[in-house]
């Protein structure tokens, strides 16, 4: 494997991770709002 080889694989590994993790968010949020959780739930 080469040098650009595993920094392409990480590059995508951590982009996965960001997605993932504002596809989670994007649907936790508004499930929350729907369920009355107040602003400072939210924010937690």
């Amino acid at each position: 494997m080469t040098l650009a080889r595993t920094l392409l694989w990480f590059h995508l590994l951590g982009m996965s991770v960001w997605i993932g993790g504002t596809i989670t968010v994007g649907a936790i949020v508004p499930a929350l709002r729907r369920s009355g959780a107040s602003r400072e739930q939210l924010r937690a």
